[in-house]
């Protein structure tokens, strides 16, 4: 059996998601799930730049950072998703609350100190994507059946993050389309 834990990172795995997660995301009903998606930016340079081992250690205070977001008690789990990917599931949230959620993340990580072998201190960034239930899904299911949806509309919104400059956070608007192209800034 798979751990349900990264253990560099300390987070949740992708794999407690898999095995625990979205088996109860199916069971219960919640009146809403926020998701928010996020990376850290430029985070090959880092690994060019300082090395894999310092790559590791902004890993490390990325997960740091988001740990304090997580609150089973509150129904909201932080899951190191892959590579620098993670992601934050919101049970109950509104999407402004997910989106508050993001932002107060995305400041948080850019407080942390990286230090290098060296000695030498520099920080990284992320840009987060945010989708929610039933808000950004037109269907009336169980936010479980439309995770992998939310994902992808997070990860849509991620990466119109990206392309806007990085370190910020963008929700994605579903159905409520603005002439951005369906994000929200």
């Amino acid at each position: 059996m798979a751990t349900h834990s990264d253990p560099l990172r300390g987070l949740l795995s992708r794999s407690f998601f898999e095995q625990a997660l979205a088996p109860w995301l199916d069971r219960v009903r919640v009146p809403s799930l926020g998701v928010v998606v996020f990376d850290i930016d430029r985070f090959k340079a880092v690994n060019d730049t300082h090395g894999h081992d310092v790559g590791d250690l902004a890993l490390q205070t990325v997960a740091r950072a988001a740990s304090h977001f997580q609150r089973p008690d509150a129904n909201t789990w932080v899951l190191r998703w892959g590579g620098e990917e993670f992601v934050a599931v919101c049970c109950g949230a509104t999407l402004e609350e997910t989106s508050d959620i993001a932002e107060q993340l995305r400041r948080r990580v850019a407080e942390q100190d990286v230090r290098d072998a060296a000695g030498s201190v520099f920080r990284v960034t992320v840009t987060c994507g945010v989708a929610h239930w039933p808000t950004t899904i037109d269907r009336p299911d169980r936010p479980g059946s439309d995770f992998h949806a939310l994902l992808r509309q997070a990860d849509l919104a991620l990466y119109e993050g990206k392309r806007a400059g990085r370190n910020r956070v963008v929700a994605f608007e579903g159905s409520k389309r603005t002439e951005e192209g369906g994000f929200r800034r």
